[in-house]
């Protein structure tokens, strides 16, 4: 069984049996939603389903091009039923290889709540230019009919290969892999390696995900970053508000703080049950603040809504919408004049939030150390984005995506000294 003619290529080999381990490790996961509640378990096996589902796809799509494009050894001497079984079978495969990711793609493409696809969380991956509800649930049908397909077409794939390599003796096995020769031992072998991908996909532990409310690790870093000398203003933000600011008095003897370049202003929210983090890029603070005189203190924030950034453009996209950003006020302003300590380091803001024409009311817990003429701080906040139209039509349902939202911040500031 040395002779080449004999034998699929080496390209064909490494090919079938990538693609028989991931499409059994994915089918795995597929069962493995069905007992998963939602949560950050589940939003992660999904997203590596989707990543493995296109890399299956597109695998199948070569292998299916190095079978029609390159010669393959001579079918095996069979009956006339036994080879129309073969050649059923065999493409079979094929469309479930092909048809399940592809019918995946249009379900995800067809979303009622448009989420980007992250191969691997790295490679962003488009949506199909397909919509309606039809077209979903007959992508949702094909998908599920074609899977079950799969258990049913590796049984009688697996119970072919024993008959022609045990019983009729043909050799088979050695068509497709690299060995001289295949006994029961590396029969066994080859078997224990699919059960072996769908053991992994059903017990592999999802990585750690940041639980909502929890502070992520570059909220700590802003805290930690060293002061700037400066900060610079953005043509972006809204000068009008910024110039009525500056004209504003501060409170007599009390300081006003600059906010200090490297700070971070961000935001939390749940999305399938996992915290999904994002921040905005321009935003300035006028704070005037002396924590002997808190009744004389304020805080007033402005908040460029176009300037979010959540590390995915096509999310992006979608927050500068119309459902979200997306409207004739671009600016959030968040004011506050009554602080009251809380203890130690730790104080308490209560103020009014300002966005899309919409005015409520927001506690702002923070914590402030000041070191001379420097300070550091650092907080949060929780508000109702439904208080504010944010994420309107299709993205309204929070069973989806969660109404808290959770700001956070972190900056450093240095005293303004002031004139006389």
């Amino acid at each position: 069984m040395t002779d080449q003619s004999t034998r699929y290529s080496r390209s064909a080999m490494l090919l079938h049996w990538a693609i028989a381990l991931l499409l059994v490790f994915n089918f795995g996961l597929g069962e493995r939603t069905e007992d998963l509640e939602r949560g950050p378990e589940l939003f992660w096996v999904m997203q590596l389903h989707k990543s493995i589902g296109i890399t299956v796809l597109l695998l199948s799509l070569w292998r299916l091009g190095l079978r029609l494009a390159t010669p393959r050894p001579a079918k095996v001497a069979d009956g006339r039923a036994a080879q129309l079984l073969s050649t059923a079978v065999h493409w079979g495969f094929y469309a479930v290889m092909i048809v399940v990711p592809l019918s995946g793609w249009v379900l995800v493409s067809t979303a009622k709540v448009q989420l980007p696809t992250m191969l691997y969380g790295v490679i962003p991956w488009p949506h199909l230019p397909i919509a309606g509800h039809d077209a979903h649930e007959a992508a949702e049908e094909v998908h599920e009919l074609m899977s079950k397909l799969i258990i049913p077409l590796l049984a009688l794939h697996i119970i072919g290969a024993v008959r022609h390599q045990f019983l009729l003796k043909d050799a088979i096995l050695e068509r497709m892999v690299p060995a001289r020769r295949v006994g029961v031992a590396g029969f066994a072998l080859l078997i224990a390696s699919l059960v072996a991908a769908f053991a992994l996909a059903m017990n592999m532990p999802s990585p750690n995900t940041p639980q909502p409310g929890q502070t992520l690790p570059d909220f700590k870093q802003a805290q930690l970053a060293p002061p700037a000398a400066a900060p610079v203003a953005t043509a972006a933000m809204d000068e009008a508000v910024n110039a009525q600011a500056a004209a504003e008095p501060a409170a007599k003897s009390v300081p006003d703080w600059r906010v200090a370049k490297g700070g971070r202003l961000g935001f939390k929210v749940t999305v399938n049950g996992e915290a999904v983090s994002g921040s905005f890029g321009n935003w300035d603070a006028k704070i005037v603040f002396d924590p002997e005189q808190l009744d004389k203190s304020s805080i007033k924030a402005t908040i460029a809504l176009a300037s979010v950034n959540s590390g995915d453009s096509g999310r992006d996209d979608m927050l500068r919408g119309d459902d979200f950003f997306g409207t004739a006020i671009p600016t959030a302003r968040f004011t506050a004049d009554r602080i009251r300590a809380k203890g130690g380091n730790r104080y308490d803001a209560q103020g009014a939030l300002q966005m899309r024409g919409v005015s409520k009311p927001v506690s702002l817990a923070f914590s402030l150390d000041i070191d001379g003429k420097q300070a550091r701080a650092s907080g949060t906040a929780t508000f109702d984005r439904r208080d504010f139209g944010i994420g309107t039509g299709q993205f309204s349902d929070t069973g989806t995506i969660s109404g808290n939202v959770t700001v956070d911040f972190a900056f450093r500031a240095s005293m303004v000294e002031k004139a006389g």
